[in-house]
């Protein structure tokens, strides 16, 4: 079963449980409920939410993420889950022996399907950059120690937004449709990472010794033009807000399709499989990680009418 991204928008709402179901209440009148076992990701965007310390726990149990987004939509806390994978003590273990050889060949295994995505995407709107990003893509060398991403970034934003956007989290308008896109999807990877038994806080690349989920964003990286393609869609829109429909456009991209040797495959459970892969990479010591591509064109175009 896939479960869900609830996000709590309004104020004045209080949150408790009772009998495996997430209460929403206003003042002392329930207005919803929602099984605890459906939940993927509780995320908390209006300021006046009050919450119980039994709705953490009980997410957590079931190895869901509790998500605090600041006045910009962007996630300023994560609650994640900390049971353990029955295997934990082993797998990070793994984890931490990995080599740096290894690590660097992970790296550029990430880089290089980023770029692609990214080409994807600008393929899609028919801007010819695209050819420029595939090329890039093939001179990523181990460890990325050219920072061919930071290149392809550059040619990426200028091509996607005609040179007429800055990428600022704190400036409003596509920049928070972005943040809260980002958001959803770190989210979704930090879920996986915990349920697979690894630590989100040692990174393959990202080593920030601040920043508490980076291997987590190493591995949001390949997903992001994703999510940039939202923020295109909806910059198209007047008046450009990120309101309860926009946000639930965004949260729809977790549910779009990809080709897997399983099947046709959520994104939710591609990024499961994902980091499945990275735990057998560090088990067998050497780069087995699997990136399913991004949908071809024309189903891409499907699926976002779809959700658009």
């Amino acid at each position: 079963m896939l479960r869900k991204i609830i996000e709590v928008a309004d104020e004045g709402r209080y949150l408790s449980c009772s009998r495996g179901f997430l209460l929403i209440l206003q003042k002392s009148e329930e207005i919803g409920r929602i099984p605890l076992d459906d939940i993927a990701v509780l995320m908390l965007t209006a300021r006046g939410v009050v919450v119980s310390k039994e709705v953490m726990i009980r997410i957590g149990e079931r190895g869901g993420v509790v998500i605090l987004c600041g006045k910009n939509f962007s996630p300023v806390s994560y609650v994640l889950p900390r049971n353990g994978h029955y295997e934990f003590s082993g797998r990070l273990y793994d984890q931490l022996e990995s080599s740096i050889p290894l690590r660097k060949q992970l790296w550029r295994s990430i880089v290089v399907a980023k770029i692609k995505h990214q080409a994807r995407i600008l393929s899609l709107f028919k801007k010819d950059e695209y050819k420029n990003l595939l090329h890039i893509a093939e001179t990523v060398t181990s460890g990325d120690k050219e920072n061919r991403e930071s290149h392809a970034a550059r040619v990426y934003w200028k091509s996607l937004f005609n040179g007429a956007f800055k990428r600022d989290p704190n400036e409003p308008g596509v920049n928070h449709i972005l943040n809260y896109g980002y958001g959803v999807l770190r989210a979704t990877v930090a879920r996986a990472v915990c349920a697979a038994g690894l630590e989100p806080a040692l990174g393959i690349h990202h080593c920030n010794r601040m920043n508490p989920l980076c291997l987590v964003d190493d591995l949001v990286e390949p997903y992001r033009p994703l999510f940039d393609l939202a923020a295109v869609k909806l910059s198209n829109e007047e008046p450009l807000e990120l309101n309860p429909e926009n946000k639930r456009k965004i949260i729809q991209l977790n549910w779009m399709g990809f080709l897997t040797d399983k099947g046709t495959t959520p994104l939710i459970s591609v990024l499961e499989q994902m980091v499945l892969s990275l735990v057998e990479s560090f088990k067998n010591k050497k780069n087995l990680l699997r990136i399913p591509e991004l949908p071809d064109e024309t189903t891409l175009y499907e699926m976002l009418q779809k959700c658009f």
